[in-house]
């Protein structure tokens, strides 16, 4: 009878970020074990100790860059900034910050789709994790009367909702349309302008066009 294999500490997140890296350089249709295997500094077999195939690390992938993404939006909205610029930062956080990524890769639409395909419930999961957070954003500043989503007819859960949306939809309506990080972050900006301007708060300098 074989000895038991000892998992090393560290080791699944040395695979995981050996992944991130083959998948934005291959996209994840050509991206092999092998190669992943390869860049982590370990043999496919000790790789199948801790995933079943190259879905189960993508999926892994997809599911430590959405709690990444969670993480730095819980800090952002944790600040003490005016209003204007914590939603900014949540926004950024929640999804500018994933945009960025995906932008370092020309394959960024094809890792995409397959997150859609592969991590519909890792990403439902996030996004409604994302609408509770800032609607709490949301009806914190509320209740401090630096808002008043009545303004608009709003409450500050579907303001939340909407805001979300629209910050994915100024990624571009096609491969064609879409920004660089530089215009996407201005379009967030403009959008959290317009957005808390209509839910009866003050826009401040600290949201300037950049």
């Amino acid at each position: 009878m074989s000895a038991p294999v000892l998992e090393e500490p560290g080791r699944r997140e040395e695979i995981l970020g050996a992944a991130r890296m083959i998948f934005a350089h291959y996209g994840f249709r050509r991206a092999s074990l092998e190669e992943i295997a390869r860049e982590a500094g370990v043999s496919r077999t000790a790789l199948y100790h801790h995933f079943r195939n190259k879905e189960d690390i993508f999926r892994a992938m997809c599911e430590g860059i959405y709690l990444r993404a969670t993480e730095k939006a819980e800090e952002a909205a944790a600040t003490d900034e005016l209003i204007d610029a914590k939603v900014l930062a949540v926004l950024e956080a929640q999804v500018g910050w994933i945009f960025r990524q995906l932008s370092n890769s020309r394959h960024g639409l094809e890792i995409i789709d397959e997150s859609n395909r592969l991590c519909a419930d890792i990403t439902g999961a996030w996004s409604r994790r994302s609408v509770r957070l800032l609607t709490r954003v949301l009806q914190k500043a509320e209740k401090e009367g630096a808002l008043d989503s009545s303004v608009s007819g709003n409450t500050p859960e579907s303001a939340a909702g909407f805001l979300l949306m629209c910050a994915h939809g100024l990624q571009g309506p096609s491969p064609a349309n879409v920004p660089s990080v530089a215009q996407y972050s201005r379009r967030l900006t403009g959008l959290v302008r317009l957005a808390v301007a209509g839910l009866g708060g003050k826009v401040t300098s600290t949201t300037k066009e950049r």
